[in-house]
């Protein structure tokens, strides 16, 4: 199933005074120590909770709403889809999640709040994104129906990779959702040039956190995958204890 986000307007443009003030101030009695721009970001990440990743300065940051599409939605057909909405809407329609957005390197990070100890689901690799695009009213209304967003005029945008959609909206103006999409696709063109060795001149002091948000969506991937293979193995279970034939049999 695929997920959404709505993002709120406050987002993460700070002045260098505000960024001076997420690091610590040492006192009269003691002298902070020589550091290089390298060390300065790199110090305080020790894992990738939302704190460790603000101490880090993101490109961009900010409170969001997550589109949860429930994995019955995709499977039946609309116009059942319409009854249920009516039935019961709170288990078979779309539901805004709130979310604490984050990009910081080469990924895309999703949390609870500002304040949580780790991601919710897998950091999103900004080089496996194939698009980043904005959606009016009517475009996000085709595309999944009941999803709208009607209490507050939003301004939604649009991340696509190979596997799945995840859409988001800011709740200010057209111009912040501007912002994150250019924020991401010149955040994404940087991490494709340095993959490439286009960029080897240029520091990178993101590397590891890079390397934990890699292993943390590898671990979940392979879960997820286990989660399929005892989902199927189950299912054909079932079809066996019924005398379904199995599926690839044609007769």
């Amino acid at each position: 199933p695929g997920d959404c986000c709505i993002v709120s307007s406050r987002y993460r443009i700070y002045n260098q005074q505000t960024i001076m003030d997420l690091r610590h101030r040492p006192s009269n009695k003691e002298k902070a120590p020589v550091s290089t721009t390298f060390e300065m970001k790199s110090k305080p990440v020790t894992d990738l909770s939302a704190p460790s990743l603000i101490r880090a300065e993101p490109a961009q940051m900010g409170p969001v709403l997550k589109l949860h599409i429930p994995l019955i939605y995709n499977l039946l057909p609309t116009f059942l889809v319409n009854i249920l909405r009516y039935v019961s809407p709170s288990l078979f329609m779309p539901s805004w999640k709130p979310r604490y957005l984050i990009q910081l390197g080469g990924y895309l990070y999703k949390f609870e709040s500002e304040k949580s100890s780790h991601p919710k689901g897998s950091p999103l690799a900004l080089d496996g994104i194939v698009d980043i695009f904005g959606v009016d009213e009517f475009e996000m209304n085709m595309k999944v129906p009941g999803a709208f967003h009607r209490e507050s005029q939003l301004y939604y945008f649009c991340t696509s990779t190979l596997r799945k959609r995840q859409y988001y909206a800011v709740s200010s103006s057209q111009e912040d959702a501007d912002l994150w999409i250019r924020t991401l696709q010149q955040a994404r063109q940087e991490h494709i040039t340095r993959k490439m060795g286009h960029a080897d001149h240029v520091p990178y002091p993101y590397e590891y956190i890079d390397n934990r948000a890699r292993s943390l969506a590898q671990t979940k991937s392979r879960i997820r995958e286990k989660v399929r293979q005892s989902y199927m193995r189950e299912n054909e279970s079932v079809n066996e204890g019924i005398g379904v034939m199995p599926r690839g049999f044609y007769g």
